[in-house]
């Protein structure tokens, strides 16, 4: 092994390596190359569309001839990691990466260790950690991943909630929490991009992630296989220390300084090592802010509010002229209507609790609505006033009938409620 001083490079020599410990880091080491392939060259355009074409028919072929799967194994986004799709390739990466292994351990019988090969696979996965952890951190410094709770989700009973949702509605409803979240994220995964910090940075993001896998498995939010293989990331990037670690939290002895060789020898190679490492860094920086910033003014908590925002309960709704009850089963006469953030549509809550969705856009010089229900071709243009007090009355012909409604802005606790540093009971709802 080389070792740096201030003026000189000496050499020392290591112990060889066990054939336990050859044989784990060939399996272990192939794993994870297969695992996060085909970063970084993904960047290049074509290389993620054909490689994602290969890996689809590789797990159709095994799902339907080997695990005997019924149908087509479908590929598409969905927003869940954990599909049939990828627990199939998991099988298949860990059968190639045992099978590798085991061919490498054959023809690779003299290698008295793999140093070199530790080093370089350390950096690899120091990189892809810390850009996929820096992406997932600026999506909630950034508040997108979360969005504050629609009033959909605020006019759900709790017990109607998904455990996911219930999440969902948890994290999104605390910009701080999501601050203070997102940055263990992004200043550990920053951390990895540097050897000297990468021990500490690993430790913070072992805990965060922790927090991640627990929630993704207590909640049944379905990307538990990918965070799961982040977490063993962060483990593997501590193995370098163990022995120093548990020196000094365990045994009481002393724990020996960590050792860091030069990259490369060239005094060249180190200089253009630089350039790419901060080139890198500030893509990752940059392209994180910059979407970030685009997401949370397109639907995030950034996004510009419609002129007619706002939860209203309809307090009397007239039909061709009668006056409809507000009767439980009734799926004509509305209870809600909900102009959200995004704007370009609303929901419309039936008192049966079904629910519409239409097109609706407000020009508020005419004071007129015009709105349709998705996939109709008929637009109803309709009219409205508004008052201070949070009244809303629209009137006009709605799917060719005349309808006279009254609505009234509805409030929220969990919204109006706010935060309050001097509470002389807890306020528990």
């Amino acid at each position: 092994m080389i070792m740096e001083n201030t003026e000189t490079l000496t050499f020392v020599q290591e112990p060889d390596w066990s054939w336990i410990k050859k044989w784990l880091f060939r399996f272990i080491g192939t794993y994870l190359v297969l695992f996060i392939f085909p970063f970084p060259i993904s960047y290049i355009p074509g290389v993620d569309t054909a490689y994602e074409s290969l890996l689809n028919k590789l797990v159709n072929w095994v799902g339907h001839n080997v695990l005997h799967i019924q149908g087509d194994i479908a590929s598409a986004m969905t927003g869940s990691g954990d599909r049939t799709y990828d627990y199939v390739l998991m099988l298949i990466l860990f059968v190639l990466a045992l099978l590798i292994s085991m061919v490498w351990t054959v023809l690779d019988r003299r290698s008295a260790h793999y140093r070199k090969h530790y080093h370089w696979l350390m950096v690899y996965v120091r990189y892809y950690l810390g850009m996929i952890l820096i992406s997932y951190g600026f999506a909630k410094v950034i508040k997108t991943q979360f969005p504050y709770p629609g009033f959909v989700q605020l006019l759900k009973p709790l017990g109607d909630a998904s455990p996911m949702g219930l999440a969902w509605t948890f994290m999104g409803y605390s910009p701080l929490f999501n601050l203070f979240t997102g940055l263990g994220e992004v200043i550990g995964g920053f951390l990895l991009f540097f050897r000297r910090t990468t021990t500490i940075g690993a430790f913070l993001l072992i805990s965060v992630l922790a927090t991640v896998v627990m929630m993704n498995f207590s909640y049944d939010i379905p990307v538990k296989l990918y965070s799961t293989h982040l977490l063993l990331m962060s483990v593997f990037l501590l193995t370098p220390d163990f022995k120093r670690l548990y020196h000094f939290f365990i045994s009481n002895k002393q724990a020996e300084p960590a050792v860091y060789t030069p990259h490369f020898t060239d005094r060249r190679w180190n200089m253009a090592r630089w350039v790419v490492k901060i080139l890198f860094i500030a893509y990752v920086l940059i392209s994180n802010v910059n979407s970030g910033l685009q997401r949370s003014k397109q639907y995030g908590d950034l996004a510009s509010r419609p002129p007619l925002y706002g939860a209203y309960l309809v307090t009397n709704f007239v039909l061709n002229g009668d006056t409809l009850p507000p009767l439980m089963t009734d799926d004509r006469r509305w209870k809600h209507l909900l102009v959200d953030r995004r704007e370009g549509f609303a929901f419309i809550q039936f008192m049966s609790g079904k629910y519409g969705r239409y097109n609706f856009a407000t020009d508020t010089s005419a004071r007129t609505i015009s709105m349709n229900f998705q996939n109709s071709a008929i637009t109803n243009n309709l009219t409205y006033t508004t008052r201070d007090t949070g009244y809303l009355h629209i009137q006009g012909i709605l799917e060719k009938d005349t309808v006279d409604i009254d609505l009234k802005k509805k409030g929220f606790l969990l919204v109006d409620r706010g935060f309050h540093w001097i509470n002389e009971r807890p306020y528990n709802r």
